[in-house]
């Protein structure tokens, strides 16, 4: 069963739509950008476009998650307010980040202020669910660990295959070594899913941080079939370079 207080939230008769399109925009990451103009909402941290990338709909996961009976993960949410626009569609949506008690208010404030932005451009559904009940959904659900073990808010180790769908976008692998994906996050990340795990980009960064290394397709799918999942790869969209790779659960496992 969902946690309590997703109970309450409907899974039938909300706007599931994902019409809105964004269009590529300059970013200014300046404060008063970030809370004043509408355009800053738009690119990475918008649902459109992270749904864009992984290659799935907010359909898609809420029939996984009427299927299995679980929410959905977002690990490394950053300032992303994909979460919280799933749970004004009444998604189930916990999620991750390793910033988020550096300052919990104020980034609470950076997604609020995001959500703003895209509601001035009309890019939110309409739903019985405020911003700010939706921000108060994600931050009792919002913890702190790293994407190799996978912490509940309430500091406990996450259940095996707890979640319906787990999501990465732009953390992991991004931000690991080669290394510390393979023999640690993918591992967790897989264990924790009931059904699929999806991860754009399938690329990390080096040591630098300027360029990115293609990660080994044959090692990637000698992991996932270890922990009983099929591998496959997608492109993000027609002018992406990067692809999201795919891991499902296999059937019996």
């Amino acid at each position: 069963m969902l946690p309590q207080y997703f109970q309450t939230l409907q899974l039938q008769g909300l706007d599931l739509s994902d019409k809105h399109t964004p269009s590529p925009v300059a970013h200014d990451n300046s404060s008063v950008n970030q809370k004043f103009n509408p355009a800053f909402a738009l690119g990475v941290s918008s649902a459109a476009e992270v749904l864009r990338n992984l290659q799935c709909s907010f359909q898609d996961l809420k029939t996984l998650m009427t299927i299995t009976e679980r929410p959905a993960l977002d690990v490394g949410c950053s300032y992303s307010t994909f979460a919280c626009e799933a749970y004004l569609r009444g998604l189930p949506v916990f999620a991750t980040d390793l910033r988020c008690n550096q300052n919990r208010s104020s980034f609470l404030k950076q997604v609020e202020n995001r959500l703003d932005g895209l509601k001035l451009r009309g890019e939110l559904p309409e739903s019985q669910i405020s911003i700010p009940e939706a921000v108060h959904a994600f931050d009792q659900q919002l913890s702190e660990c790293r994407a190799e073990k996978i912490i509940h808010a309430g500091g406990t180790r996450a259940q095996d295959q707890q979640y319906s769908v787990v999501i990465s976008h732009n953390a992991s692998p991004l931000y690991s070594s080669p290394e510390i994906f393979f023999e640690k996050e993918l591992p967790e990340l897989l264990r924790v899913a009931k059904h699929s795990v999806r991860l754009f980009p399938f690329e990390s960064y080096d040591k630098n941080l300027t360029n990115t290394i293609q990660l080994s397709y044959a090692h990637t799918n000698t992991v996932a079939r270890k922990h009983g999942f099929s591998f496959a790869t997608t492109p993000a969209s027609e002018n992406s370079k990067s692809v999201c790779a795919v891991f499902t659960r296999l059937h019996g496992r």
